[in-house]
């Protein structure tokens, strides 16, 4: 069961991942049925957000009916960022991050675990600078004691996990 809040940042071929870890979220928890009875029973069951990047929704939105049906089985929420048909200034998943920063702010505060899959020269340091600039301006820390946070979620285990590529 996922008691902690979860958090899939992704882009491009990191997509496929994060599917398989909210697969692997579905599975743990017996699929639909079974977590719905979970919830009822009055059962801790932690939000998870999946941010993640593509370009086009009508040509790379890949497992839209799956994901639309966990998001109504309150699974995972989506929140997407088309890179090639953006939404006013969302273009990339950082963009998308920082429009959703209250909710991000309110799971990080929870011990929220962050998954980041995708591009390690472009997105991954996109990401982590956004989460820095969540906390800054969350908790009103200075940038030294934002990137201390970041190293700290960083290090501790299972708390950020990274599955990059450059």
């Amino acid at each position: 069961m996922f008691s902690h809040a979860s958090q899939y940042p992704t882009t491009g071929l990191g997509y496929r991942p994060a599917y398989r870890s909210i697969c692997h979220r579905c599975a743990r928890e017996n699929r639909f049925q079974e977590r719905a009875i979970q919830k009822n029973g009055g059962q801790a069951v932690g939000p998870a957000l999946r941010f993640f990047g593509v370009d086009h929704p009508d040509v790379d939105l890949l497992y839209r009916e799956e994901l639309a049906g966990w998001e109504r089985d309150g699974v995972v929420q989506t929140k997407p960022a088309f890179s090639g048909l953006p939404e006013g200034d969302i273009k990339f998943v950082q963009h998308r991050l920082w429009q959703e920063r209250d909710q991000v702010a309110r799971l990080f505060r929870g011990g929220a675990q962050v998954y980041v899959c995708g591009d390690g020269k472009h997105m991954a340091p996109a990401v982590r600078d956004t989460f820095i600039r969540i906390y800054r301006d969350a908790v009103g820390a200075s940038d030294i004691d934002a990137q201390a946070w970041a190293d700290k979620i960083e290090h501790e285990h299972g708390r950020h996990v990274a599955d990059v590529f450059a």
